[in-house]
């Protein structure tokens, strides 16, 4: 609707007697706002009646808005937008701090499913079953349009109503024995989603709901889309994800896992994977990066405490003990890498760093490497 000079005092006078109508309307009907707490659950028929009654008043007092709504010039889309947004809200309930965290999720979003249900029962009641596919009343009944843009309408109003109900079957599980999810029932809800959007929408619902998305993406690898649709399928296939978590890798590559990541990221790709997920880069990059050390060094950096430390490894694995020219020699290591870091870093991020690293000072300082019994300091 254009707002223009002409028109704008009857806007004003809209929006007064808009105003004024919800208000009567609140007041004369003051159980309205607990109406969703009416329509879910188990009801007696009396009570049944009673909700039926509620939502039907509430009705006549949104078909009388828009109504006047309409009458004063705004047209139907702009009317029913206001109209929406005039649904009685549920009343807010006590935060129960007190109870377990996986509780208080629940609880949270069955009430949010229950409050939305008493708001679609009142626009079908005020406009007929039409309301559920009007575009002004999306935000009542498609809350999750562009989560689910792959789904159609009905698909997303059934898959909201099998999550739901899943969410109140294991409140009541939590509630009474305070047990986990079983693994029996995650199956049995794959089996209701799968029948309620289908194969390829489950398949679509699984890359950005499943256990496996949410581990692959908080792996902290800066994915694309393609190249996180492919390492999910990978990992999919693969017979060493069936925990569904993501393979954290510590350092080297291996594993069936890892290679079917390899084969769908290609080898470039792939190091940039494995580097994100070694705790030595993640280190440097913690420690080295508010002090402005480019990306450059910080991969220069990274490389050559890798190749230090396999060099080292390289020295200890020759003989089970470390004599006193391996020591020399590790410690040449050492004060080379150490130069070099000092010098890519920056003196402040390197002392940050090898200050920080309880692990690379262990790792790296001569006094921690095996020596004879003979040569200890404590021999007696």
């Amino acid at each position: 609707m254009k707002i223009t000079r002409l028109n704008i005092s009857i806007v004003a006078n809209a929006i007064l007697l808009t105003t004024t109508s919800v208000l009567a309307w609140r007041i004369a009907h003051p159980e309205a706002h607990r109406v969703s707490n009416a329509i879910s659950g188990e009801r007696s028929q009396s009570a049944a009646v009673k909700d039926a009654a509620i939502v039907n008043n509430v009705a006549l007092g949104l078909k009388s808005t828009y109504a006047k709504l309409t009458s004063c010039g705004f047209d139907d889309a702009h009317a029913k937008q206001l109209v929406t947004a005039l649904l009685p809200a549920q009343e807010d309930a006590a935060y129960p701090y007190w109870r377990a965290s996986v509780m208080k999720q629940l609880s949270e979003r069955v009430t949010e499913y229950d409050d939305r249900q008493a708001k679609r029962a009142m626009l079908i009641a005020a406009f007929g079953p039409a309301a559920a596919r009007d575009p002004p009343f999306a935000a009542v009944f498609q809350p999750f349009g562009q989560r689910w843009e792959y789904l159609s309408g009905e698909q997303r109003l059934a898959l909201e109503d099998v999550l739901s109900q899943e969410q109140k079957a294991r409140l009541t599980i939590v509630e009474r024995t305070g047990a986990s999810v079983t693994a029996s029932r995650s199956a049995g809800l794959q089996v209701k989603i799968q029948e309620a959007i289908g194969a390829d929408g489950a398949r679509e619902y699984n890359l950005r709901e499943s256990t496996l998305s949410q581990s692959l993406g908080n792996t902290g690898f800066n994915f694309t889309e393609n190249e996180f649709r492919g390492v999910y399928a990978a990992l999919k296939e693969s017979e060493s994800v069936e925990s569904g978590s993501a393979p954290m890798i510590m350092g080297a590559p291996g594993g069936p896992a890892l290679e079917k990541i390899k084969e769908a990221l290609g080898a470039e790709r792939y190091e940039d994977y494995r580097k994100s997920q070694d705790p030595e880069y993640k280190a440097l990059v913690a420690t080295a990066s508010p002090y402005g050390v480019s990306a450059a060094n910080l991969d220069l950096a990274y490389r050559l405490t890798t190749d230090t430390r396999v060099q080292i490894a390289r020295i200890q694995s020759k003989s089970p003990v470390v004599n006193a020219q391996s020591r020399t020699a590790i410690k040449a290591l050492q004060d080379s890498r150490d130069s070099k870091l000092r010098e890519l870093l920056g003196p402040n991020a390197f002392e940050r760093f090898t200050a920080s690293t309880v692990w690379f000072n262990r790792s790296f300082n001569p006094s921690a490497m095996i020596v004879p019994m003979s040569q200890r300091a404590d021999h007696n």
